[in-house]
């Protein structure tokens, strides 16, 4: 893919950004859909839910979670993970899935090694925060321990995933000119 991107003269960042936009737009797309079917249904949020700190938190979770999304992305030359077998994102995806209140309550996993996992993952943050936000309608106040630890996370995953992906994009221009 890289040589086509290079070939074509589009930089790699924004061939990376429209690829992350693309992303977000389709989940978007989906949240609209799911909540126009929960409508249908009988949806109702409460009418003192704090929207201003869902969006505030679902753009918190977004840039933190990019920084794991770099790191990911940087196993294909690293590690040489192609088609699908890339095992960062594996390990966060079961994780995520399992720990942090995806499936069933994290309430479930107290006291246990997989609540130690979830608490790492900013993903577990952000829908913890987001569910206070939206359902027991937290002010930005009660939501600053979540919001502060989604900071953390957005400026460490983003330097470390940075430099990562800046190494292995070397280590990829490297085995293009060796080859």
């Amino acid at each position: 893919m890289l040589d086509y991107i290079t070939l074509s003269g589009t930089p790699i960042s924004a061939w990376m950004g429209g690829s992350i936009a693309w992303g977000y737009i389709e989940n978007c797309a989906h949240v609209v859909i799911y909540l126009a079917i929960g409508q249908l249904f009988g949806l109702t949020l409460p009418q003192s839910a704090n929207y201003a700190g869902a969006v505030l938190i679902l753009l918190l979770g977004i840039v933190s979670t990019s920084g794991l999304g770099l790191i990911s992305a940087s196993m294909i030359w690293i590690a040489g993970a192609w088609r699908g077998d890339e095992p960062i994102r594996w390990a966060i995806g079961l994780l995520v899935s399992l720990t942090s209140g995806v499936y069933f309550p994290p309430e479930a996993i107290e006291n246990s090694w997989l609540e130690t996992l979830a608490n790492l993952l900013p993903q577990t943050h952000a829908l913890k925060a987001a569910r206070l936000a939206l359902l027991r309608s937290y002010s930005l106040d009660m939501l600053m321990p979540e919001i502060t630890l989604l900071i953390f996370y957005a400026i460490v995953l983003i330097l470390i995933g940075g430099t990562i992906f800046r190494y292995s994009l070397s280590l990829s221009r490297r085995k293009v000119l060796i080859e």
